[in-house]
C-alpha cells in the first residue's frame, strides 16, 4: 500500500491520524514589504542573527534594496550587482527591510506534471494537491522546485548607496535578467494571508531561485520549466 494511504488509516488508541493533522513548519516574518511603498526601507532582521539555525529557508532584500536575499538550508546567496554583473555572496553580513522564514528538516518530493511549465501552473498544482500531502492552504509554508529552466526571468534590487530614498520610484532601480537552459532550485513561500507582509498585491507565492553552480540568484519574475522537475513540500 502508498505510504500516505497507510499513514492515513494508521490509528493511535481511538484516534485516527491523518495528514491533515499533523503541523506543517511555522513561517516567521520580520518587517513588511508594504512599508517599502511609503519609503520605509530600515532594517527589520539581522542575517547574523540566523547563522546558526539549521534547515534555514528564508528570503527578502537586502538592505536599502541593494540586492536579494535568499538561504538554502542555512547557506545564503545574496544576489548583488556589481559592474553591471549579477554576483552571488555566501555571506550573512545583511540587515532586510523584511524577511520571511522557515526552518524545514524533512522535504517530501513531487513529480511535477509535464503540464506544470509556467508560475501560474505551478500554484493551481500546488493548490490542487497540498491538502494530500498533509499541508494546509490556510497556513503560510515553504516550498522548494528542482528542475532544468528552459527560460527564467528575474530580477535583482541594485539601489545605490547613496539613493535618496523618494528621489525615483523604487521600481527605478529594479534590474531585470535571464538564464536559460539552466539547472535551477527555486525557493518559494506560499500564503493566502500574507498580502503586504512579504506577499505583492493578489499574489500568494514569492519565489527566488539560485543556480545548481551557484553562479546567479534573485527575484523570479518568470519562468518555462523543462519537463522532470519535482515540487518539494514542507514534511511535518
Amino acid at each position: 500500500m502508498h505510504r500516505f494511504l497507510r499513514a492515513t488509516f494508521l490509528t493511535l488508541g481511538c484516534v485516527t491520524w491523518t495528514p491533515a493533522m499533523a503541523a506543517t513548519p511555522n513561517v516567521h516574518t520580520l518587517g513588511a514589504s508594504s512599508a517599502l511603498k511609503t519609503g520605509d526601507l530600515s532594517s527589520h532582521a539581522n542575517l547574523v542573527d540566523f547563522r546558526t539555525l539549521k534547515n534555514l529557508y528564508a528570503l527578502g532584500p537586502v538592505t536599502r534594496m541593494g540586492g536579494e536575499v535568499t538561504v538554502f538550508d542555512s547557506q545564503p546567496a545574496v544576489a548583488l550587482v556589481r559592474d553591471g554583473k549579477v554576483t552571488v555572496s555566501p555571506s550573512w553580513d545583511y540587515q532586510p527591510p523584511f524577511f520571511v522564514y522557515s526552518q524545514v528538516q524533512r522535504w517530501q518530493a513531487i513529480a511535477l506534471p509535464e503540464d506544470v511549465r509556467e508560475t501560474a501552473d505551478l500554484q493551481a498544482f500546488i493548490e490542487k494537491i497540498a491538502a494530500v500531502h498533509g499541508v494546509d492552504l490556510e497556513q503560510a509554508f515553504a516550498f522548494r522546485v528542482t528542475a532544468m529552466a528552459a527560460q527564467l526571468g528575474y530580477h535583482v534590487f541594485n539601489m545605490p548607496p547613496d539613493a535618496v530614498i523618494g528621489a525615483q520610484p523604487l521600481a527605478s532601480y529594479n534590474t531585470g535578467w535571464k538564464t536559460e537552459r539552466s539547472a535551477v532550485e527555486l525557493l518559494g513561500f506560499y500564503s493566502r494571508h500574507h498580502e503586504g507582509v512579504f506577499l505583492g498585491a493578489g499574489a500568494r507565492m514569492h519565489i527566488h531561485f539560485r543556480t545548481t553552480d551557484g553562479s546567479q540568484a534573485g527575484h523570479v519574475d518568470d519562468f518555462q520549466l523543462a519537463r522532470g522537475g519535482q515540487l518539494w513540500l514542507p514534511q511535518s
